[in-house]
């Protein structure tokens, strides 16, 4: 029996070899999923320069950057493929196969530990396990994402899609009692009653658009290709191709600059001067206006600094946006709101701001149950913290997230998000109803924050 070689020590951490080696296996799994790698390649370059010249102090300065560098492209391109499957899992929602919630939050557990050589592999299996599944579904498949696709275009309008949570229970028992016919006929009549719920939405929008066109036009301004535009669709309303039409009616929109103009002047305006805000293509008359602006008793909004955390004390999250408008700066944004999140963006554009709705109910493109405080919603937030370029987050909801899962919960989901919240100088607003503001575990919860108000 041959004897065993000795194993070289393993580099210690932080040295030159140790960034080397690291650099090295990167690199590798870089190149192995066609990671786009530019970034990192002048400091490699560098390092070698520098090693040659037996500069070791820059080549190990120039490495460390390379390895950051790396790391950056491989969490860029983990994240995309991580988006999409949990956009092919939510998706398919009951449809979706046992087990992956589970492997969705073993996913996020590996992007935290920045896990990337068993993160990638897994990831990419998972997509193509989800994609297989979801085209042996055949046409229940279909209208499941025909269901996703059009109450997206209803809440895009600023209406409210038609409930399709006992639509999609009843479909899921039939197929799962192998009655894939039956649950076939359950989704197309919930894909028609959502069809004729978009059909007055769209007609709505093009009433409006072409009056926009006619009055641009009447400005001289040039409307040739909205107007081409808007031909297209009475085409597609002929054949009944609503997702075209909507999706026509936005380009439509693009192409006609002085659109806004045309909704924020003229007749729209109010006694005081001041325009009628419109959202998505409604306006807001004063009688329709949140009669919250209006109460002389608002408390004033107070100084706030980035990376500090805010606790307003409200029945409407006003101050809470506000708050949130003002730390997010130039930064990306994150609101999770227990408020359907159309009436949020009435409140004023929050742009670069992904909105979560947290709710029991479906409709909205990205929604959480509030049970789900300790692995969606977290990892949701902790994930945006992480990212670069956070700005801050908007937390409005902690009553039903109380009432779901209890107040020793939510503390210590506070208490995690406000340290990792802290320590990437990342400011968190959260709003609190003065219902149940002095109740006995939520005044420990006021105690976490920075200021309460």
């Amino acid at each position: 029996m041959e004897p065993e070689l000795p194993k070289e020590p393993e580099p210690a951490p932080g040295t030159l070899e140790a960034l080397l080696s690291e650099v090295k296996g990167l690199m590798s799994l870089a190149s192995r999923y066609s990671v786009d790698i530019t970034a990192s390649s002048g400091d490699i370059a560098k390092a070698t320069r520098f090693w040659r010249l037996n500069e070791v102090g820059k080549a190990h300065v120039s490495i460390a950057k390379a390895s950051e560098e790396l790391k950056k492209a491989l969490e860029t391109y983990a994240r995309k493929q991580i988006d999409a499957v949990k956009a092919t899992a939510e998706k398919l929602g009951l449809f979706a196969p046992l087990g992956t919630r589970e492997a969705l939050i073993q996913l996020d557990g590996m992007m935290v530990r920045h896990d990337y050589e068993t993160l990638l592999p897994t990831v990419d299996r998972f997509a193509q396990s989800l994609s297989d599944f979801e085209k042996g579904l055949g046409a229940i498949g279909k209208f499941i994402s025909a269901l996703r696709a059009i109450n997206g275009g209803i809440v895009s309008l600023g209406g409210h899609p038609p409930s399709t949570d006992s639509v999609l229970q009843k479909a899921h028992a039939s197929y799962a009692r192998g009655q894939p016919q039956v649950a076939e006929a359950a989704l197309g009549l919930a894909v028609s009653e959502s069809l004729e719920a978009l059909a007055p939405l769209l007609a709505q929008r093009i009433a409006l658009l072409t009056q926009a066109v006619r009055k641009a036009h009447e400005k001289g301004k040039d409307t040739r290709e909205a107007a081409m535009i808007l031909k297209q669709v009475t085409i597609a309303l002929r054949s009944r191709n609503y997702l075209q039409v909507l999706g026509l009616l936005h380009r439509a929109q693009s192409k006609l600059p002085a659109m806004e103009e045309e909704k924020d002047h003229g007749d729209d305006e109010r006694s005081d001067g001041r325009p009628h805000r419109r959202i998505r293509g409604h306006s807001t008359s004063p009688a329709s206006e949140p009669p919250a602006a209006e109460e002389p008793s608002e408390t004033p909004l107070p100084a706030v600094k980035r990376g500090r955390s805010y606790l307003f004390v409200e029945s409407h999250p006003r101050r809470t946006l506000n708050a949130f408008r003002e730390l997010r700066g130039n930064g990306n944004g994150l609101v999770l709101t227990a408020t359907w999140p159309p009436k949020i963006v009435e409140e004023g554009p929050i742009p670069d701001t992904d909105i979560v709705w947290i709710s029991e109910s479906e409709g909205w493109q990205e929604t959480f149950h509030p049970k789900m405080i300790d692995h969606e919603i977290s990892a949701r937030i902790l994930n945006f913290l992480r990212a670069e370029g956070a700005g801050a987050v908007a937390l409005d909801g902690l009553g039903q997230l109380i009432s779901a899962v209890g107040a020793d919960r939510v503390e210590k989901f506070l208490k995690l998000v406000l340290d990792v919240s802290s320590s990437h100088n990342v400011s968190l607003i959260v709003s609190l109803s003065p219902d149940i503001a002095e109740e006995k575990g939520v005044v420990k919860i006021k105690a976490l924050f920075d200021h309460v108000a």
